[in-house]
């Protein structure tokens, strides 16, 4: 199944480009879409949590304004000499002066709270048995026990001061019958000499605290809840939960005066954001479920993912087609031009074959059709035959020049695919593409001609995975002298095609070059499967005479001629070394 979509797609490349192609853009533009939603969700991350520690600020302040206020009043009243005299000295005085100071202490605290409606009473609990509270509220009933109750008895002193706030409670130590409000104590200790006489107490409304947080409740889904130090709960939008404990895996990563945090719980994740009241010492912590934080990003990758990919893709198959045809249209013109000349038609035509390489090359065809049909005009027909094989060459050439331009752009969608294996075999076949085209060199460095056999062996390892290894261990100082081109390449090719012909693993080609006093000296070994001795002293006999009738394929008798017509006869191929089966070796010699 595989091979079969390699084959579909390797079947022109026009497949190629559009199944590298596209899958890129995909790729980009999903890459753009998360990085947009990454940046949209940390910046409305970072909006939300601003606005809401700005909420909770405003909401802590609040509630601080009102427990400073009812500090304020209680400690103005905790110096009345009046209250102080009763606290010490009131159940030693008789009926009249009882009166009397029950009075002094109603003239000096009738005001206190005319303007505080917040304020539901301040109340005198003297250890002594004394009770008194504000005039302008109920009389206390005669049977509230006050020292007795839970929020006096666990009464104790914050790091900072003296007050102690209580968690809500039922104010039901009045006289009048009905309904009882709830509310939250200010529990401030009046202490003579190291000894505490009794206590005051301040009764904030709870009914009108809670609708001081309800304004942050109308805030995108914010669940506010005020927790004292201990973690019991004192203000909630869940009344059900006022005086029970807050969550203990959130309340533990709770740490400071103020801060955030993502809390990932078992149900449902959300930012927690909290800060400590300066005057009670009660965490005021708010909870922003976090789809009102994602559903936005959402929103976005969802339009990027459905709207804008769908486009873009499209967009891009459009650019891709056009790009495509404007490629294909003047290359199959030229392709059907070569296939369409032979012998009896050389003559050239006006066809327009667009901008760019292939226009080029494409004029200097028709340039060559040109000069060739004037030929033909002038020569004989031996000569005719002659020009038809170097025209056949010429063709053979077009194709390498342009499959080397091909090869480029193969590597270049290669290096955006990231791919650096197809990479490295185009940039292997685009240096032998260019290395072979080169017909005005001849001489080449052995840098050169080292540097093609390495490219040309890694192509055929990509191609024969496992089926042989190679070294190449050439002298460095020799690296710089020149050399005739593509004299190494052929017998390369032999050990491939002949000597490993049925080996599947384990091949070996080994490269030496090296100098000695008469020239440069290069050896080619592999362990294939050889030939007799009887063939090797044939081969060179064959090479001494110039007779390649015999000799397996011409590559080896090429080489040699070139060198000898180079060089000398003492040159060329001047050893071939072979047992049947297990290796076979051929040296050759240049000049320097």
């Amino acid at each position: 199944m595989i091979n079969r979509l390699n084959n579909y797609i390797n079947r022109s490349f026009n497949r190629r480009l559009l199944f590298f192609f596209v899958p890129y853009i995909i790729v980009l533009l999903v890459s753009v879409s998360l990085l947009c939603f990454n940046s949209f969700y940390n910046t409305l991350k970072q909006e939300k949590e601003k606005s809401t520690k700005i909420l909770v600020s405003q909401a802590s302040n609040n509630l601080d304004y009102y427990f400073m206020d009812i500090k304020t009043m209680m400690a103005y009243m905790s110096m009345n000499k009046y209250i102080f005299q009763a606290l010490t000295e009131y159940n030693s005085l008789s009926i009249e002066g009882q009166y009397n100071l029950n009075n002094q202490i109603a003239d000096d605290t009738r005001n206190i709270n005319v303007f505080k409606r917040y304020i539901n009473d301040i109340i005198i609990i003297g250890k002594n048995g004394y009770y008194n509270n504000l005039q302008n509220y109920y009389r206390l009933s005669s049977s509230s026990d006050l020292l007795d109750r839970e929020w006096l008895t666990k009464y104790h002193a914050s790091e900072n001061s003296r007050f102690y706030f209580t968690p809500p409670h039922l104010a039901d130590y009045y006289e009048t019958a009905g309904p009882k409000s709830w509310v939250v104590s200010s529990i401030l200790p009046i202490i003579d000499q190291g000894k505490t006489l009794g206590y005051l107490q301040g009764d904030i409304d709870f009914e009108k605290m809670n609708n001081l947080l309800d304004t942050v409740f109308s805030q995108n889904e914010i669940a506010l809840t005020v927790v004292t130090s201990d973690g019991d709960i004192v203000f909630d939008h869940d009344i059900n939960k006022i005086n029970s404990q807050f969550n203990n895996e959130i309340f533990k990563d709770i740490q400071g005066n103020e801060g955030s945090f993502i809390n990932n719980g078992i149900e449902v994740s959300s930012m927690i954001v909290y800060q400590k009241s300066n005057v009670t010492g009660w965490y005021l912590i708010a909870s922003v479920p976090y789809s009102t934080i994602l559903n936005p990003g959402y929103s976005v990758s969802i339009t990027i993912l459905f709207i804008i990919l769908p486009i873009s893709l499209l967009l891009a198959l459009i650019i891709f087609v056009f790009i495509s045809n404007q490629f294909n249209k003047p290359l199959s013109k030229l392709m059907n031009r070569i296939e369409s000349v032979d012998v009896a038609n050389y003559k050239p035509e006006q066809i327009d074959y667009g901008v760019g390489e292939i226009a080029d090359v494409g004029r200097k065809f028709e340039a060559m059709l040109f000069q060739i049909n004037e030929l033909i005009k002038q020569v004989y027909l031996a000569e005719i035959k002659k020009k038809n094989a170097e025209f056949e060459s010429l063709r053979k050439q077009i194709t390498p020049h342009f499959m080397y331009n091909s090869l480029q752009v193969i590597k270049a969608e290669a290096i955006f695919s990231k791919n650096k294996r197809i990479s490295q075999i185009v940039t292997s076949i685009a240096n032998l593409l260019r290395y072979s085209m080169d017909n005005q060199t001849i001489q080449v460095t052995v840098a050169d001609e080292i540097s093609y056999i390495h490219d040309y062996l890694e192509i055929y390892k990509r191609r024969f995975i496992g089926k042989f290894e190679y070294r190449i261990e050439v002298d460095e100082e020799i690296m710089n002298y020149k050399m005739q081109k593509l004299i190494l390449q052929p017998i390369v090719e032999n050990s491939i095609k002949h000597g490993f012909e049925n080996l599947k693993v384990g091949g070996i080609i080994h490269i030496r070059g090296r100098r000695d006093t008469s020239g440069l000296i290069f050896e080619v070994l592999d362990n294939g499967k050889g030939i007799s001795p009887e063939k090797a002293e044939q081969l060179r006999r064959n090479f001494e005479k110039a007779d390649h009738s015999t000799i397996n394929g011409i590559g080896l008798f090429n080489v040699h001629q070139r060198i000898v017509m180079e060089c000398g006869a003492n040159y060329g191929i001047t050893e071939i070394d072979s047992k049947e089966g297990e290796y076979m070796r051929v040296v050759l010699k240049v000049k320097e």
